[in-house]
């Protein structure tokens, strides 16, 4: 069964048509031959994708999965927030530009390490009867403790 990981990044001061040209590249790859494939990518974007895979990379080894087992599922360019702004022209004008932004999502997929997997905490009290049983010495009283 194979376990999914997200990492994002918002507000990228980057376009979202050029971080695109660099997200095809790498998109369905296993992640550690995208890693590769970016650093001898020679565009701005690529930093922006590489950092993004390195976050996801970190969730999912936090998460338990493995790193050889690792794909690229989704990566995901979304449009951000676009700052308008005015540049000063001739004859006392001034034309319009935008500034725009991107968000970058991805969605990585492995599979969980066998000695790692997650147990719940009723696995781990089924076969033990001394959970509920005996009080430790904080709950009796001095008295108690004592034998008086």
């Amino acid at each position: 069964m194979a376990d999914e990981v997200r990492a994002y990044q918002k507000y990228i001061r980057q376009t979202p048509r050029k971080l695109r040209l660099v997200a095809d590249l790498v998109r369905g790859r296993r992640l550690l031959d995208a890693e590769t494939q970016l650093e001898f990518v020679e565009r701005r974007a690529a930093r922006a994708v590489g950092a993004v895979l390195k976050q996801a990379r970190a969730n999912a080894l936090a998460a338990g999965l493995t790193e050889a087992s690792l794909m690229i599922q989704r990566l995901v360019v979304e449009e951000g927030p676009r700052l308008k702004r005015w540049r000063a022209v001739s004859r006392g004008r001034a034309h319009p530009f935008v500034r725009k932004m991107s968000h970058l999502k991805v969605i990585i997929s492995g599979k969980m390490i066998a000695s790692e997997k997650k147990i719940t905490q009723a696995e781990k009290n089924k076969g033990d009867v001394s959970s509920k049983g005996s009080k430790g010495s904080k709950d009796r009283t001095r008295k108690e403790r004592e034998g008086r």
